[in-house]
Order: structure tokens, then C-alpha cells, then sequence
């Protein structure tokens, strides 16, 4: 039986490599927008139950502070204890006074508090949410998955697209980027207006 033409171990490695990544590419598309979803849903679920255990944490702080100083109360005006325990309890009413203000005051921050960012800062979430966008949205390429450089001029295509781990690479100058590093690039922006707009 004579051989196929192009075929061998090296030829169907080759096909089963093809294969694979059309696979992946496939499996890739069709589930990052699910588990993008599923990510905002559970850090929102954890933001919310986290800020939740918190509030019931005050909550019982404040009322072993209440209870104490009930105690302390009555103690100053029982007239069958000693003095040093009478001046005890009257320090001890004002520090617990104090340390009730300040679990007041947090508990009023924990629950004004929204998860949101200010105008001049940016937070983990927001950073790891936007090295998620798919760098291949950002940056035109070819069927291989090759693109010139952006960080060098050149005349033929070095800069090659990694869609599994979501970042570039470029072959001639060795430089690679994400998805916030190159929308700074192109668009010549810092990198909290870059974090921002890749929300």
C-alpha cells in the first residue's frame, strides 16, 4: 500500500494542532461572556454578604458596649461598693462612651459605603476587570493571529495575539502588553482613564 501524500506523524500533529485550536477558540467565545457574568454576580453576591457579617459584627459590638455600660451605671449608684470600684466604673463609662461613638461611626461608613470607586482612583476589581477585555477587540490581525507592532514601526507583522492567556507579544522588539497597557498606548491615555473605559 503506498503512502499518502502529506500524511505521517508530523502531518497529523500539525492537523491535530489545528484541531485543537479551533477547538479552543470555539470553547473560548462561547464561554467568556458566561463566566463574565458569573464573576460580576459572585463579587457582587460577596460584596454584599461580606458587608452584611460586617454590620451584624458592629451590631453586636455596640450592644456588648451598651450592656456594659448599663453596668457601669449601676454600678455608680450602688452605694453598697467601694469607692475605687465607683471611680472605676466611672472611667470605665468613658471609655466604653467613646468606643460606642466609633463603632457607630463605622457601622454608618459600612453602610454608606457602595463599592465604588472615586473620580481620581480605581479599585482591584476595576483593574482585574479590565485586563479581562479581550485583546483581540482592541487590535486588528490577520488569520494567524499576527499584527505589526504598536510599540515599534515595522514592515512585516511581528506582534502575535496570545486569546487564551489575553495579551500580545511582539517576535521583533520583545514587548508585551494587556489589554489596559495597550488602550494606554493607542489611545494615549493614564491608566486609570484606561481601567475606566475598559469596564
Amino acid at each position: 500500500m503506498l503512502p499518502i501524500p502529506g500524511s505521517g506523524p508530523r502531518f497529523f500533529k500539525e492537523m491535530d494542532k489545528e484541531i485543537v485550536e479551533k477547538i479552543q477558540e470555539q470553547y473560548y467565545k462561547s464561554e467568556l461572556p458566561k463566566i463574565h457574568k458569573l464573576l460580576q454576580e459572585f463579587k457582587q453576591e460577596m460584596g454584599q454578604t461580606g458587608r452584611a457579617m460586617r454590620i451584624n459584627y458592629l451590631d453586636e459590638q455596640i450592644q456588648t458596649v451598651n450592656h456594659n455600660l448599663l453596668r457601669c451605671h449601676t454600678s455608680c449608684t450602688d452605694n453598697t461598693l467601694s469607692k475605687e470600684t465607683k471611680e472605676f466604673a466611672t472611667q470605665s463609662i468613658a471609655l466604653l462612651t467613646e468606643e460606642r461613638i466609633k463603632l457607630k461611626k463605622e457601622k454608618k461608613m459600612v453602610l454608606s459605603f457602595k463599592g465604588h470607586a472615586s473620580r481620581n482612583q480605581v479599585t482591584p476589581d476595576m483593574i482585574a476587570q479590565a485586563k479581562l477585555y479581550p485583546v483581540e477587540s482592541l487590535l486588528p490581525q490577520n488569520k494567524k493571529g499576527f499584527l505589526p507592532c504598536i510599540f515599534h514601526s515595522e514592515k512585516t507583522a511581528s506582534m502575535k495575539i496570545n486569546k487564551y492567556k489575553n495579551f500580545a507579544y511582539c517576535h521583533g522588539c520583545h514587548e508585551s502588553a494587556d489589554s489596559i497597557k495597550i488602550f494606554m498606548h493607542l489611545n494615549n491615555v493614564s491608566f486609570l482613564d484606561a481601567v475606566r473605559n475598559l469596564q
